[in-house]
């Protein structure tokens, strides 16, 4: 979305705050704590929160402050869901293999953060188990190399765990097939009897939301087959990476965008109205 006007991300937070203050004064106290605790946590919320009402969508404040919950509860003409924030902070993003000490200019080679949003997803399942809605979990980062971290490869390897290539051996000509043990899928797992079954599926997608000073880049991700199903009617304009055929057939994993030819969207930061 483009707009005449252009808002920094610190503009965005003031704007939330004041928001907060007017509306939820228990929640502003609450976010003041944490922004002086974990700021880029602080400016994730921020962020989802102006991002979601640039869709068009109704957000207000759902988590308790006695009891917790998921962050954000979202309406609109399709229905209601609910959405909960998860950042990765550049420190613990860059402990990453190969991401250390390494300048941004430079050529390198780096895995995704798979393990990272399976460990996160795993951690707030149960937070969003208790409520019959969908319901979105929103991964952020303000790494510098989020473009790449939190992009279309990263979301697919995300979906169906690292991938692997298989061949056919003693072939003059073998077939390379890509693989996946299913290791740090999000949302499904191998039994011990070796098919594929769902998990957390008390998660309905992700968003993958990488923050930068004046705008969101964002790419979603479907569950298969969560216990409420996401409408992508809600988000619209976003790109969701999900499951062609579940279950699979033949072991056959195939995956698909709802739009051809994805590219994370931008939405630009605006200001939240009190």
């Amino acid at each position: 979305m483009m707009h005449e006007t252009m808002y920094s991300l610190d503009e965005v937070i003031e704007s939330y705050k004041r928001y907060l203050k007017k509306q939820y004064p228990i929640h502003h106290q609450a976010f003041c704590n944490r922004e002086q605790a974990n700021p880029e946590s602080a400016r994730a919320e921020a962020a989802v929160f102006a991002m979601l009402r640039m869709e068009r969508i109704d957000v207000s404040i759902f988590e308790k402050p006695s009891s917790g919950g998921a962050d954000f509860l979202c309406t609109s003409l399709d229905g209601s869901f609910l959405v909960e924030v998860s950042s990765l902070t550049k420190e613990s993003v860059t402990e990453q293999p190969g991401l250390s000490h390494v300048p941004a200019e430079s050529c390198s080679s780096f895995g995704f953060l798979t393990h990272m949003i399976r460990t996160r997803a795993s951690k707030k399942a149960p937070q969003l188990s208790t409520v019959q809605m969908p319901r979105l979990l929103a991964v952020t980062t303000e790494h510098e190399w989020g473009a790449a971290l939190l992009g279309t490869l990263a979301a697919e390897a995300t979906l169906v765990g690292n991938l692997k290539i298989g061949f056919t051996q003693n072939s003059s000509d073998p077939e390379l097939k890509s693989m996946t043990e299913l290791e740090e899928a999000a949302f499904f797992r191998f039994t011990h009897e070796g098919t594929v079954e769902a998990c957390r599926q008390s998660i309905s997608g992700l968003l993958l939301i990488h923050i930068l000073a004046d705008e969101c880049m964002v790419l979603g991700i479907l569950h298969p087959e969560p216990r409420f199903k996401f409408a992508i009617q809600h988000l619209s304009q976003i790109p969701f990476l999900r499951v062609c055929c579940w279950p699979p057939v033949q072991g056959r994993i195939e995956i698909e965008w709802v739009i051809g030819h994805p590219q994370p969207i931008s939405v630009m930061h605006w200001i939240i109205d009190e």
